[in-house]
């Protein structure tokens, strides 16, 4: 176990030294993906922060042609799911329940997370077509101290529905040297 938090932590086969998946890996199939290579992120001076509705409802209708007129919108508070601090989540949903999310730590307005829900049921992207999306978007609002990060977790595309937007996810872990990196 890596410290204070009971969720960083791995199993360790002992007689490989291989990490090996089980419940609490931190929310990671690092282990189970094929490849570890690093990611070199384009150097940044500073991360675009989000504060207010207005700039949510911006990133949401410029990066991504949003809609976001007419929907119904909220906004909250909550505990950072990895520990201290608090995330700030601006929220709109569609008529057929389909949410429209970013997510920002509340403090810094450093953006933690986006969910745009698919047009239809088709899943038309490739998964590298969609990292490497993922990989533009993540410069542009990753912390400017993060320069290298590796793929931690790739969630295949599913159907959609009201709490999941049906589209490739990837999650990130930061990375120096190509040796991930912990951090609260």
């Amino acid at each position: 176990q890596m410290g204070q938090s009971g969720s960083l932590h791995w199993y360790i086969d002992a007689e490989t030294g291989k990490i090996q998946f089980g419940t609490g890996n931190n929310g990671m199939e690092y282990d189970r993906l094929g490849t570890h290579e690093p990611i070199t992120l384009a150097a940044q001076k500073q991360a675009a922060a989000i504060k207010t509705k207005e700039e949510a409802a911006a990133l949401l209708t410029e990066e991504w042609g949003a809609d976001l007129k007419g929907l119904p919108y909220s906004e909250r508070e909550q505990e950072k799911r990895e520990g201290e601090g608090k995330e700030k989540v601006f929220h709109w949903e569609t008529k057929d329940e389909k949410r429209l999310e970013v997510v920002v730590d509340a403090e810094t307005g450093r953006v933690v997370d986006v969910t745009i829900p698919r047009k239809d049921t088709n899943i038309s992207v490739s998964e590298q077509a969609a990292l490497k999306e993922a990989i533009r978007i993540l410069e542009k609002y990753v912390d400017p101290g993060v320069t290298e990060v590796q793929v931690s977790q790739i969630i295949k595309p599913g159907e959609p529905s009201p709490v999941t937007s049906g589209d490739w996810q990837f999650e990130f872990i930061k990375s120096h040297d190509g040796v991930p990196v912990l951090q609260q």
